[in-house]
C-alpha cells in the first residue's frame, strides 16, 4: 500500500505537470459521454483527462456554472477587448480516486478561443490570480485548445501571473 497523499500534494502535482502527463478526453460533438453529470443528467463537463502517472487523479472541465441556460450572456469591461466579448463560465472539477476534491472557475471568452481562471481584484484594476487556479486552467487550456496563447490572454485581460508560473 503507498502513503497516501495530502490535498497539496495532489495539488502540486497538477502545479507541475505538462499537458503531455494527461491521457485527454472529448465527451462532447460526439466524443460520448463523461459519466461526470449531474443526477438528473442534465449538467455535464465536456472534458475529462487522466493523470497517466497516477490515474486516481482525474479532470472534468466544461460544466457551466449558469446550469442549462448556456445562452445567459456575460460581459465584462475586459472581455470588451476581444473580437467577441461575450463570455461563458464554468467549473473545473478535480477528483482523486473519483471524489471531488477541488473546484475552480474559469471563463470562455472570445468564442472559446481563450480560458481565463477566476481571478481576485476589481474589473477594471489589477488582478492576480493564486498559483493553484492559474496552473490548473493553463493545463486545462493546452489540452483542448489548439493553440492557446496564454501569456497573451492574461496579459489582454490584466491578470499578473503569480511567480514562477
Amino acid at each position: 500500500m503507498t502513503d497516501p497523499l495530502s490535498f497539496w500534494q495532489i495539488q502540486q502535482q497538477i502545479i507541475d505537470s505538462t499537458e503531455d502527463d494527461w491521457h485527454h478526453i472529448g465527451c462532447w460533438g460526439g466524443g460520448g459521454p463523461s459519466f461526470r453529470e449531474s443526477s438528473d443528467g442534465r449538467f455535464y463537463h465536456h472534458m475529462v483527462a487522466a493523470y497517466m502517472p497516477d490515474p486516481r487523479l482525474t479532470l472534468a472541465w466544461g460544466v457551466n456554472i449558469d446550469g442549462d441556460d448556456s445562452s445567459m450572456e456575460r460581459r465584462t469591461s475586459w472581455s470588451e477587448d476581444f473580437s467577441d466579448p461575450k463570455m461563458t463560465a464554468h467549473y473545473c472539477d478535480v477528483f482523486w480516486c473519483g471524489s471531488l476534491i477541488e473546484r475552480v472557475a474559469y471563463y470562455n471568452v472570445d468564442g472559446g478561443r481563450h480560458m481565463v481562471p477566476e481571478f481576485n481584484g476589481d474589473e477594471d484594476g489589477p488582478k492576480t490570480v493564486k498559483p493553484f487556479p492559474h496552473a490548473l486552467i493553463r493545463l486545462i487550456a493546452h489540452l483542448e485548445l489548439p493553440r492557446p496563447e496564454w501569456k497573451y490572454t492574461l496579459e489582454r485581460v490584466g491578470i499578473t501571473a503569480p511567480e514562477g508560473l
